[in-house]
This record gives C-alpha cells, sequence and structure tokens, in this order.
C-alpha cells in the first residue's frame, strides 16, 4: 500500500466533535474515515472493508479491554490504533497489552497520524488471507477460551483452548447450555466448575453476533485468571458501578474524613474531594450535627445507620437526604472505615409537603378545606372546656346567585368569583381566624376567642357588607349576595362536626327566609330540621312516583268572559295529608335542589296535557297555557333545551306555551336573564312577567327584557277598591303596558266590582275565584268542552 491508495480508517468514538476534527486535519490527504460508536463497530466490521480501526478511548475512565478484544476476535487482520490524549497517557500502554497494533496521540500532526495508519495497515497487510475469515474459523484459532452459542443458549462451537479450560472434550461441550445469564455486551468474572470438582476463576467477555444469517447469536470469550487478578477485575467493576450510581457514596475514616467520593456525590453538592477535606469532612456539612455525631459513634461500633439528613451544598442550600452509612471491616472484623450513601429525596420532600398542602387546603382558593377547618374548630372546643377560654363559633355561607353565573358565563368566571370571594374574606376577618372552602360555593369561618354573641354577630355583618359590593371578573360587574348561618359554642354540641352541623342548619333557614339574610342556630330549629327533611325524603318519593300533579287555572278576557288560556299550577297528591298546595313544599324543593326536576317535569306535563286537549277538541283547545319557572330553573344552562324537546316530543308550537317569570327573579341580573329569555322567545314562547308591581322594577330595565305581557300582582288587585296606592299603581301598570305593547292580566280577581273597575281602566284579562279556581286536568276539559262564556260568582 503507497501513499496515494486511498486508506480506509473506520473511527470508533462516542463523540461526533472527534470525526469533524480529524476529517478537518486530514483535509487533501488519501483517507476515507466513517465514523461509528462503540456499540456499532462489531456489526460494522462484519459487513464492511476496513483497512485500519482508530479506537478513540480518550473518554473511557479505563481502557476498554472488553471491546478491544471483541474487534480482535471479529475481524483479527485489521489493525487497532488506540487515540490517546499525549503520549504520556497510560492508557497507551494498557491497549497494547489488550490487543491494540499500536496507539496515537490526538495532539500528533495529521501527517504523523496518517504514517501511523498507514504502517499498521501495512504491517497486516502481509497476514491477511484473501478469503473471508468466519466466525467458526474464529472460534477455532482463537488462543482464549471461546465459545459460540446460540438463539437457544446452548453451546453451539468450542475451541480446544475452551475445551482445557473445562476440563472436558471439546465434544462435550456442543449442545450443553451455558450456565451463566447471558446479557449482551457482559464483562464479569465467573467461577468455572472443572470436572475434577474444583473450580477455576476466569474473566468472561458476552458479545451480541449482530449477523442474521447463522444461528449463533452471542460469543463468550473467557480467560483464566488468577485470584488477585480476579480481586482486581472484581474492584475494577465495583468502582465502575459505583462510579455510575444516582446516589452520592463517599468513603471515609471513622472520624468522617474522606478517602474517595463519586461523581454523583460531587454533583450533589458541588464539593470536590479536597474541598471536602478542607470543609473538616462529613460532619461538617450535616445540618444536624448532633444526629450525625450520634450516627458516626454507632458505625465505629460496628452498627449500620438508617435515617434522613440534612445536608449544605456549596451554595448553603440545605439538601434533603436518605442516608445509609455503613462500617467498613478488616480480617479480623474491626471496623476501619465507612461507606456513607446520600439518597437525594429534596423533591419527594417537597412532592410530600405538597400533598400535605393540599390535603388540608382547597386547590382553588388556598383557604383551609373542611377537614382543617373541623381540626381547628375541634382544637377551639377542647381549649375552651380545658381551661373555661373564650367563646368560639363557626360562621357558614352560601353565595346566592352563584350557579347562575357558572352556568351563564361560564366555570373560568366562576372560578374567578370564588377567588375573590375568598380575598374577601380573608381581608375582613381577623388574623386568628380560620377561613374555609368547604366545597362549591360554600364557605366557613372558625371564630375563635370571643367574649360574647355580639363579636360573632359582627363578623357575619362584616362578611354580609363585603359581598354585598359588585365583583368584577373579566369585564362582568357581577352581584353574588350570601345566605349565613352561624351557631355559637354553648356547650352543648360534643364536637366540631355537631357544631358544624347547628350551622348548617342555620343556613338552611337563612336560605329559606330569602336571600342575603343572617340566621343564628337556635336548638328549636333540629325539630325544624327533622321535620323538613322527612318532607324532603317524601317530596322526593312523590316526584319518583307521579304523585305531583297540574292544576289548570282559566284565565278570561274581561270584556267577553271566554277563556283565554290557563295557567298551570303545581299540587302535591299527599297520601295523608290530601292535595297540598306549593307553599307548603316549593321551600323544602328549594331548598334540597329539587327546583330544577320538578320543573322540567311541569314542562313537560304542560306540554303533554296540551296535546291531549288539542287531540280530544281540535282548534278549541289551542290556548295557551302558562307555566311558572323558578329562578333556579333559569340558573340552568337547559331551560332551552328541556322546552325545545317538550314542544318536539309533543308536536306542539311554541305559542302554545306561556313562560311567567316573577319580576324580581327578572330583576335580579338582567345581564344573565335576558339571553335565555330572548331565546324562548325565538321558539315561539311567550314571556310573561309575573307579580308585576313588587320588583319595583325601573323603566330601564323593563325596556331591556324581551317580555310579551305582565300579570298585576294579587294584592294590588284585591285593595285597589279601597287603598287609592293600589288603585293608582294598577292604573299606571295598564297605561304602561300599553304603551309598550304589553298584554295585561290582573290576577287574584274575585268581585264583578273588580272586574268591572279593571275593564274600565283598560285590562283586557284576568284570573282569580271569580272566574274559576284552579282544578284538576279533567274538570278543566269539561270547561273546554263547552267553550261559552264562564258564568261570574257572585
Amino acid at each position: 500500500m503507497n501513499d496515494e491508495t486511498p486508506l480506509s480508517v473506520l473511527l470508533v468514538a462516542q463523540s461526533d466533535e472527534v470525526a469533524g476534527r480529524l476529517r478537518a486535519a486530514f483535509g487533501d490527504l488519501a483517507i476515507t474515515l466513517d465514523h461509528v460508536s462503540p456499540d456499532q463497530v462489531l456489526y460494522t466490521l462484519s459487513v464492511t472493508h476496513v483497512d485500519v480501526v482508530l479506537l478513540d478511548v480518550s473518554p473511557f475512565p479505563d481502557v476498554p479491554l472488553e471491546l478491544i478484544a471483541s474487534i480482535v476476535t471479529v475481524a483479527p487482520h485489521v489493525p487497532i490504533l488506540a487515540l490517546v490524549v499525549n503520549d504520556a497517557d497510560p492508557r497507551a500502554l494498557a491497549a497494547l497489552a489488550a490487543g491494540a497494533h499500536d496507539f496515537v496521540s490526538s495532539e500528533a500532526a495529521a501527517s504523523a497520524i496518517v504514517n501511523r495508519l498507514r504502517s499498521a495497515a501495512a504491517h497486516r497487510l502481509a497476514e491477511k488471507n484473501d478469503q473471508p475469515v468466519v466466525l467458526k474459523d474464529l472460534v477455532l484459532r482463537s488462543s482464549d477460551a471461546v465459545l459460540l452459542i446460540g438463539r437457544d443458549g446452548r453451546v453451539n462451537q468450542a475451541n480446544a483452548a475452551a475445551a482445557a479450560l473445562f476440563g472436558v472434550l471439546t465434544e462435550r461441550l456442543i449442545g450443553v447450555p451455558f450456565g451463566t445469564p447471558i446479557v449482551s455486551n457482559l464483562a464479569t468474572t465467573i467461577d468455572i466448575p472443572r470436572r475434577n470438582g474444583e473450580s477455576i476463576a476466569a474473566e468472561l467477555f458476552l458479545l451480541h453476533v449482530l449477523s442474521d444469517q447463522s444461528d449463533n447469536a452471542y460469543l463468550a470469550i473467557l480467560r483464566s485468571i488468577s485470584r488477585h487478578h480476579r480481586l482486581d477485575v472484581d474492584l475494577r467493576l465495583m468502582m465502575a458501578a459505583i462510579s455510575c450510581t444516582n446516589d452520592g457514596i463517599v468513603i471515609a475514616d471513622l472520624n468522617g474524613m474522606p478517602h474517595y467520593q463519586n461523581p454523583a456525590f460531587q454533583k450533589m453538592t458541588g464539593l470536590t474531594l479536597d474541598d471536602l477535606r478542607v470543609a473538616g469532612g462529613l460532619l461538617r456539612l450535616y445540618r444536624d450535627v448532633g444526629m450525625a455525631r450520634a450516627a458516626l459513634t454507632a458505625v465505629r461500633g460496628g452498627q449500620s445507620y438508617r435515617g434522613e439528613m440534612r445536608l449544605i451544598d456549596r451554595q448553603g442550600r440545605a439538601i434533603n437526604m436518605l442516608l445509609h452509612i455503613d462500617p467498613v471491616l478488616d480480617a479480623a472484623d474491626q471496623v476501619i472505615a465507612l461507606v456513607a450513601v446520600h439518597t437525594d429525596v429534596t423533591q419527594c420532600k417537597l412532592t410530600e409537603d405538597r400533598l400535605a398542602y393540599l390535603s388540608s387546603h382547597d386547590p382553588l382558593t388556598g383557604l383551609a378545606n373542611r377537614t382543617l377547618m373541623l381540626d381547628r374548630l375541634q382544637l377551639a372546643l377542647e381549649r375552651r372546656s380545658r381551661r373555661d377560654a373564650a367563646l368560639c363559633g363557626i360562621v357558614l355561607l352560601n353565595l346566592d346567585r352563584f350557579k347562575q353565573i357558572n352556568d351563564s358565563l361560564g366555570y373560568a368566571v366562576g372560578d374567578e368569583v370564588l377567588m375573590a370571594v375568598a380575598g374577601r374574606l380573608k381581608h375582613i376577618t381577623r388574623p386568628g381566624d380560620t377561613v374555609a372552602r368547604l366545597g362549591g360555593d360554600e364557605f366557613a369561618v372558625v371564630v375563635d376567642s370571643i367574649e360574647s354573641l355580639d363579636d360573632i354577630w359582627r363578623i357575619a355583618l362584616r362578611i354580609q357588607q363585603a359581598l354585598s359590593h359588585p365583583i368584577t371578573v373579566q369585564d362582568h360587574s357581577l352581584m353574588v349576595g350570601v345566605s349565613i348561618g352561624v351557631a355559637m359554642d354553648d356547650g352543648r354540641a360534643p364536637d366540631a362536626a355537631a357544631l358544624l352541623r347547628n350551622a348548617d342548619t342555620a343556613l338552611h333557614q337563612a336560605k329559606a327566609r330569602g336571600r342575603s339574610q343572617i340566621v343564628l342556630f337556635k336548638e328549636s330549629m333540629h325539630t325544624a330540621a327533622t321535620t323538613q327533611l322527612q318532607l324532603e325524603i317524601e317530596l322526593r318519593q312523590a316526584l319518583q312516583r307521579q304523585m305531583l300533579v297540574m292544576h289548570y287555572q282559566p284565565i278570561v278576557e274581561l270584556s267577553s268572559g271566554v277563556i283565554y288560556g290557563f295557567e298551570a299550577l303545581m299540587r302535591w297528591s299527599h297520601p295523608l295529608n290530601g292535595l297540598m298546595l306549593p307553599d307548603s313544599f316549593l321551600p323544602v324543593a328549594e331548598e334540597s335542589g329539587m327546583i330544577p326536576a320538578m320543573g322540567a317535569w311541569s314542562i313537560v306535563e304542560v306540554c303533554r296535557q296540551a296535546r291531549r286537549w288539542r287531540d280530544q277538541f281540535g282548534a278549541a283547545a289551542e290556548l295557551p297555557i302558562s307555566v311558572n319557572v323558578h329562578s333556579q330553573q333559569l340558573e340552568h344552562a337547559d331551560l332551552l333545551h328541556q322546552v325545545e324537546q317538550a314542544l318536539h316530543e309533543f308536536n306542539l308550537p311554541g305559542s302554545a306555551l306561556v313562560i311567567e317569570i316573577t319580576e324580581t327573579v327578572a330583576l335580579t341580573d338582567v345581564d344573565l336573564v335576558v339571553p335565555q329569555l330572548q331565546q324562548l322567545k325565538e321558539l315561539g314562547v311567550r314571556v310573561v312577567l309575573d307579580d308585576f308591581g313588587t320588583g319595583y322594577s325601573s323603566l330601564n330595565h323593563l325596556a331591556r327584557l324581551p317580555i310579551d305581557g305582565v300579570k298585576i300582582d294579587r294584592t294590588f288587585v284585591q285593595s285597589m277598591m279601597h287603598d287609592s296606592l293600589s288603585a293608582t299603581i294598577v292604573r299606571a301598570v295598564i297605561t304602561l303596558a300599553r304603551e309598550l305593547g304589553l298584554q295585561v292580566v290582573a290576577e287574584g280577581v274575585e268581585t264583578e266590582e273588580q272586574r268591572r273597575a279593571l275593564l274600565r281602566l283598560g285590562c283586557t284579562c284576568a284570573q282569580g275565584w271569580l272566574f274559576g279556581k284552579a282544578v284538576d286536568a279533567e274538570t278543566a276539559a269539561n270547561v273546554i268542552g263547552t267553550r261559552g262564556e264562564l258564568q261570574t260568582r257572585t
């Protein structure tokens, strides 16, 4: 091979940077340089023509003996040059001893490197056979003990050196299972049992054969070693394992002065071995010095230490460590040193602390949760019972219109409202009080160390006042309002849970009395709560068992007395109490959350009845039926869907249905109500404002509402004949409605005198006992059948 013949060089290096540097150095020289990683070299040698292998050993802490041996075995006629840092690198001689042909310094000039490569290639060229050397031939020629192992884990081929090592004939090794667990690229030491019953120590290199053309899967190279050599190999393997582990390992004397630390410990602490020695050893690193001294004392006595310790790193930061310290014994079982293994559990501790925090705090608002609140309340109760300390109590509150905000504006807005409420509560309460979110829109304040009931009442008033102001969220100015239940520790509540139940009972009373109320718990409420609970259970059963019924009160034209439509009114057919009116069970339904289900049922039932009457009487039954919609139904986003589905199911036009909402509900939050009413009107459904005159609505609000009519509240109608103010209100409502193009229905008409007065004022329609009470569907059907003028009652 002359200087002009291209030289094929296979560079084995872990870094692409080495290949780039050499290619730049070689320039236009006749060199073809291919780069592979150490785990690709054997396969590349088996499929590619290579003149010389250039092995970069600089990244390895020690010479990769097993890799060099594998290259020699797979490609014995391809010379290996070890690329070392410089000519003084001690790994150069070790590489030559392992089977490398020569070495070259990475600091050498490009021409010198090329000369070494060509010299190595020329030296081996004379020995190269023209025929390819197959793997089995290499096994037979090798001076080392070599086995070829099949994919089934049994020996396929063994050379004479292997037979000598095992002390048996070669034929006796073929087909025998290979005893050592097969792991690719394994380097270890094993004991080989011999025929005479003795065993011999050997160094094992186990390599994966990458050829798919053969049944052979692994190549095992074995070398007999002395005990001393084996200890040296085992020590190298042990040190390699220590260097690779993520745990920080320090070997030190019995005073904690280090002899060795692995790279992981230096990475953990930022300290070199010299830094650690200058600092005074391990004892200087541990924050808990007393505990560290106790651990060293235990190790000096031959005991191991297991525990957690805080270690200070180079920056002065504390690292939580799981520390294992074990004594090192000499041949006489005397403790001569220690091995300290440090596992960084800082992140685990942070996670544990975070989980502990989440277990006791609300993740959205950061307030205490129910568990922590009950703990704080229980502690307050126990302090008072032990030391006759000051009073304590709990303020329980529920936002009045939160669900409507959530359903209409979305959960993101709802979450911001909750966070704003939490901020106000923390701002107005005392430092010693515990503010908690119990779930949803329910909050609590544990009030400790108060002198009297007046103190906790003032706190409740402050909360009510703070939440009476609008909350601005994403350009929305929202009124939430709050209902509050208060319970004081009077010595009767056995524990925190009982006191919380008392506050909850008071809160239910507050909500039953209307929004924005504060109620103090009294013992008499227990009886009322029990009665209410029983009524709630029965009402749920009534809803499930179809015990709710609709009665229908006619709405008539005042001028002719002809039926204009009906208003559907819910009744409960109670098995013991008979027919119950809404006033006796709707408050329970409101508190228990049954209104949406009952409202949905009423819409379906009214549409079903309208369909029956139309099928029975035809055009004579094409009368609109009014159904009352509760505020809680408006707070549910599916009201429109319920109405639309019911009309479709019973094949009814939208004009068959009239939705009635009270003036107070409509004006509670106009921005939330208007879109829903507009969508209902788009279905053809008419919308009427019920109990008009009681809500103090302004003309501005009334003009914004997409309504078709108003109903004058019965209190004004029944008193207008003897109360001039009521008469003025009735006249004003009729005049205003006429100017706005709205229909007017007067409720509660009971006398002929009232009917004539309303007719004179221009009122078009009315309902009341004068024209008929609410009756069941069958009786109402008889009225539709006659379809004449109703006989007014005198």
